[in-house]
Parts: structure tokens; C-alpha cells; sequence
């Protein structure tokens, strides 16, 4: 009744309109419909629990288990940032060019994260099954880590340690990574890891908590670490035994971190539940309050 079938965001299924209207008469479109469920639903917008650790020096962020195994679009799952410039993240990508999702933006395949403060685990099963929307093809995953926007760089033991200013990174694959070397913008920025699972883990650190970056080199250099099939023991620096998988839960020295249930706002202004029906934000004197269930807006004061 609107064209959609010419429209551009649904393009890549008009070749299936046969197998769909046929699905639908027969009554089995329910069921194409669940047999394909991790790649048409990409842009689905899903409940996420977002955290994020930031320190004067440092930010870690990441959507913590969010969809894992699903395809992705334009979601970010998880990035370290040291400087505007200065960042790094993995993707899987889900081809070499053409809409999102595409090399650098989004996922193929959504890993599943977890994030304990300053450390992040990121756990990938690669799916290359085929979709209507788009067939997974590429089996490997990458990271963005540009060592021309560091200061300094060390690699060892399977660890890549960087450092910008007073703020730290470590960056670990499971599997043996090789850097992009074809000249292009990817040269020196883009590392590659072959394979469909894989394990990668990043954790933070910064001169003021840490040390020299020599020390806290050491320190990653020398914690135990051992992999699993898509499962990882980490004896973080920091945070302690972490131990994470494609299942179960994340545990911290054997105690369960939750990954979800978060309050709706907890910082410094706002500490809100789960849904919020009430919103009350206050700073020194000021407070603004939200009521949904009475569309009731009410401020101490106004500018």
C-alpha cells in the first residue's frame, strides 16, 4: 500500500517477496520469521544497560549483554577512550563495504560484554548462517587502536599496552593478532584477529592510581590469565578473579556481578528505579520533578 518494497531500508528483502507472501499464505511466516530472528531484527531498539566508568584520565563504556549473538546495525557495544582521538574498540564486521552494517559501523554479530569498572570482557560467536537482510561472510573480528594517537606503545606476551597522557590501556585477544599493514587509514590502527569466537578483554588504568606506565605494564604482564572454549580467567590487576563466558553469569572472586536490573539513573543528581514513573533531579537547592502518571512537571526555579 506504500511502496515499501522500493524503499531503500527495505531493498535488500525484495528479493525474498516471493518466499515471504508464500510463507504468509501457508500460514509459516511465524516461522520464517523466528528461523531468521537474529539477523531481520538488527535494528531492532531493545531494553539496554549501559555503564560507564570515567576517571579524569580515562572512560570505559559498554552495553552489557545486550543481544549476544543477534546481528547488529549502528549499535556501539563497547569503546575505550583516552583522548578525543585516542580510542579503542572491536566489532565484527559484517562486510567490507555498503550500508551499515559495514566495516566499521556496527557489528555482524553482537558480542556478549560484560564490564567490571575499569575492565570489560567481550566475548564473540560469530554467526554466518544466511539472512535475508544480511549474510555474515567475514570470520574475523578487529580492533580500532590507533598507535599514532598514543605516546607510547608495548607489545608482549600477546598484550598490546598504550598509553595517552596520564591514562593507561591494555588490549588482549584469545587468539594470535596481526596489524593492518595495506596503506590506507586502517595502516597501524586496525589489528585483526582470524576466526569466528574469540575472546577480547580491555582494562584501564592511569598514572594517579597506578603508577608509571612501566608498573602498571607489569602488573597486566604478570596476572594469570587462561581461556576456555568462549569462557576466560582473568586475574585482573585491579578488579580481582574475573571469571565470563558466552553463558552464565560474570563473577568477581566467585561472587555474581548482576549485568542488568539497573536503576533508571544513578549518579551524582538522580537515583530513579526501574521503570521511572517519577523523576526528581536535584542539584544544591534546585530540584526538577517529573511525574508521568500526572504529566506533572514542577521546578524550584527557572532560568
Amino acid at each position: 500500500a506504500f511502496d515499501w518494497w522500493d524503499n531503500e531500508f527495505f531493498a535488500p528483502f525484495r528479493d525474498y517477496r516471493g518466499l515471504i507472501e508464500g510463507a504468509r499464505r501457508l500460514g509459516l511466516l511465524p516461522l520464517v520469521a523466528r528461523l531468521l530472528e537474529r539477523d531481520i531484527t538488527r535494528n531492532t531498539r531493545e531494553e539496554v544497560h549501559t555503564y560507564t566508568c570515567r576517571t579524569p584520565d580515562t572512560m570505559l563504556s559498554s552495553a552489557q549483554d545486550y543481544r549476544p549473538g543477534y546481528g547488529g546495525d549502528q549499535q556501539h557495544v563497547w569503546q575505550a577512550t583516552l583522548g578525543p582521538d585516542a580510542v579503542c574498540f572491536t566489532t565484527h564486521p559484517a562486510r567490507r563495504e555498503g550500508p551499515s552494517p559495514n566495516y566499521w559501523t556496527g557489528s555482524g554479530t553482537l558480542p556478549r560484554v560484560a564490564q567490571v569498572e575499569n575492565v570489560v570482557i567481550a566475548v564473540y560467536k560469530v554467526d554466518t548462517r544466511p539472512g535475508l537482510y544480511v549474510t555474515n561472510r567475514l570470520r574475523f573480528t578487529h580492533a580500532w587502536l590507533p598507535r599514532d594517537r598514543f605516546d607510547e606503545v608495548i607489545e608482549e606476551k600477546g598484550w598490546i599496552l598504550a598509553r595517552r597522557g596520564d591514562g593507561y590501556l591494555a588490549l588482549r585477544s584469545q587468539q594470535p593478532y596481526h596489524w593492518q599493514t595495506e596503506p590506507g587509514e586502517d595502516q597501524g590502527r586496525e589489528i585483526i584477529v582470524p576466526g569466528k569466537r574469540k575472546i577480547w578483554i580491555c582494562e584501564l588504568g592511569r598514572r594517579a592510581v597506578d603508577g608509571e606506565f612501566d608498573l602498571f605494564a607489569q602488573r597486566i604482564l604478570g596476572a594469570e590469565l587462561s581461556f576456555g572454549r568462549l569462557r576466560v580467567r582473568y586475574d585482573s590487576p585491579s578488579q580481582g578473579l574475573l571469571e565470563f563466558g558466552w553463558r552464565g553469569p560474570l563473577r568477581r572472586d566467585g561472587e555474581q556481578v548482576p549485568l542488568g536490573d539497573d536503576p533508571r539513573y544513578d549518579n551524582a543528581y538522580a537515583q530513579v528505579s526501574f521503570p521511572a514513573r517519577k523523576i526528581a533531579i536535584c542539584h544544591q537547592e534546585h530540584v526538577l520533578e517529573l511525574d508521568w502518571s500526572s504529566a506533572r512537571r514542577e521546578a524550584s526555579s527557572s532560568v
